[in-house]
């Protein structure tokens, strides 16, 4: 009976010194995964703040981040407004030889204006291309006190045809 008793002790002993180990080892790798995520999420956040940052300092040249020219275009209910620009210039697209602003007429493949940005109160940046020819336009706009609007073409840029270019 001792000896039943003695192996239960040394058996009991070593249960214990085995489960102390291996919840010592598994608290160990849990707390290294833990710091390890923390770093990721560390490295992530400053990413996420650094592209912030970027967007918001982009942004100064653009009609969203320019506070005085969203506060001009206010006192003409700006959003419809430039929603009304926006259309207008969306629908010259659909005219036969392509956009009128661009200033090129090519029949057979008509040069669009596929994106556009409003810069300022004032100002519409602008890109235009067709299957060959790409470019830029800037735009002036200028809006009434009855809420109709002007345009006119400052300056366009024309790339090279895509054939031509060296990718």
């Amino acid at each position: 009976m001792k000896k039943i008793l003695l192996y239960l002790l040394i058996f009991t002993v070593l249960i214990n010194v085995f489960t102390y180990a291996y919840f010592t080892k598994k608290q160990k790798h849990e707390a290294e995964l833990h710091q390890k995520t923390e770093l990721k999420l560390e490295k992530k956040q400053q990413l996420i703040d650094s592209l912030d940052l970027k967007i918001f300092e982009m942004s100064h040249y653009t009609l969203h981040g320019n506070d005085f020219s969203q506060d001009y275009l206010d006192r003409y209910n700006g959003k419809e407004v430039i929603k009304k620009i926006e259309d207008s210039i969306l629908n010259l697209n659909h005219v036969r030889g392509g956009n009128k602003l661009i200033g090129f007429d090519y029949p057979e493949d008509p040069i669009v204006i596929s994106r556009m940005e409003f810069m300022n109160h004032r100002w519409i940046l602008a890109d235009f291309d067709n299957s060959t020819l790409g470019g830029q336009v800037l735009i002036r706009y200028y809006i009434n006190d009855d809420a109709t609007f002007e345009m006119e073409v400052i300056d366009k840029a024309m790339y090279l045809p895509k054939t031509q270019r060296a990718d």
